[in-house]
Protein backbone atom coordinates (compact mmCIF):
# COMPACT_ATOMS: atom_id res chain seq x y z
CA UNK A 1 0.00 0.00 0.00
CA UNK A 2 1.19 3.50 -0.47
CA UNK A 3 0.79 6.33 1.63
CA UNK A 4 0.85 9.83 0.57
CA UNK A 5 0.26 12.63 2.62
CA UNK A 6 0.12 16.52 2.82
CA UNK A 7 1.65 18.93 5.26
CA UNK A 8 -1.52 19.19 7.99
CA UNK A 9 -1.19 15.19 8.82
CA UNK A 10 2.14 15.42 9.45
CA UNK A 11 2.74 18.78 11.54
CA UNK A 12 -0.36 18.24 13.68
CA UNK A 13 1.53 15.13 14.60
CA UNK A 14 4.74 16.16 15.53
CA UNK A 15 2.99 19.05 17.71
CA UNK A 16 0.83 17.18 19.36
CA UNK A 17 3.94 14.43 19.91
CA UNK A 18 2.45 11.69 17.85
CA UNK A 19 4.91 11.69 14.86
CA UNK A 20 5.74 7.74 15.83
CA UNK A 21 2.04 7.08 14.83
CA UNK A 22 3.36 7.34 11.29
CA UNK A 23 6.36 4.85 10.98
CA UNK A 24 3.80 2.70 13.94
CA UNK A 25 0.63 2.32 11.43
CA UNK A 26 2.71 2.55 8.18
CA UNK A 27 6.29 1.95 7.02
CA UNK A 28 6.93 4.54 4.61
CA UNK A 29 4.94 7.62 3.75
CA UNK A 30 5.10 9.57 0.58
CA UNK A 31 5.25 13.23 0.10
CA UNK A 32 6.27 15.49 -2.83
CA UNK A 33 8.80 17.98 -3.00
CA UNK A 34 6.06 20.88 -2.02
CA UNK A 35 5.28 19.20 0.67
CA UNK A 36 8.81 18.70 2.00
CA UNK A 37 9.97 21.98 1.44
CA UNK A 38 6.75 23.01 3.88
CA UNK A 39 7.31 20.38 6.79
CA UNK A 40 11.39 21.66 6.70
CA UNK A 41 10.14 24.75 7.51
CA UNK A 42 9.53 24.47 11.31
CA UNK A 43 13.64 23.79 12.17
CA UNK A 44 12.64 20.71 15.30
CA UNK A 45 10.06 19.49 12.69
CA UNK A 46 12.63 18.82 10.01
CA UNK A 47 15.11 17.44 12.45
CA UNK A 48 12.33 14.75 13.63
CA UNK A 49 11.36 14.02 10.27
CA UNK A 50 15.39 13.00 9.38
CA UNK A 51 15.33 10.83 12.45
CA UNK A 52 12.27 9.29 11.63
CA UNK A 53 13.82 8.64 8.02
CA UNK A 54 10.33 6.79 7.00
CA UNK A 55 9.22 9.86 5.11
CA UNK A 56 10.07 9.74 1.46
CA UNK A 57 9.93 12.37 -1.48
CA UNK A 58 8.64 10.95 -4.95
CA UNK A 59 7.85 13.79 -7.69
CA UNK A 60 4.94 13.15 -9.66
CA UNK A 61 4.81 11.23 -12.51
CA UNK A 62 1.54 12.31 -14.48
CA UNK A 63 2.61 15.49 -15.94
CA UNK A 64 -1.04 15.64 -17.60
CA UNK A 65 -2.90 15.05 -14.18
CA UNK A 66 -0.83 17.35 -12.73
CA UNK A 67 -1.60 20.00 -14.79
CA UNK A 68 -5.26 19.36 -14.53
CA UNK A 69 -5.54 19.00 -10.79
CA UNK A 70 -3.03 22.60 -10.46
CA UNK A 71 -6.18 23.93 -12.20
CA UNK A 72 -8.03 23.12 -9.78
CA UNK A 73 -5.73 24.66 -6.96
CA UNK A 74 -5.88 27.74 -5.19
CA UNK A 75 -2.85 30.82 -5.86
CA UNK A 76 -1.35 29.45 -1.85
CA UNK A 77 -1.29 26.01 -2.68
CA UNK A 78 0.08 26.19 -6.22
CA UNK A 79 3.27 28.13 -4.61
CA UNK A 80 3.72 25.59 -1.73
Amino acid sequence: MIIISDTSAITNLFQVGYLEILRKLYNEITVTPAVRRELYKIEQQQEELQKTNCIKTAYPKNDLLVNQILEDLDLDEMLS
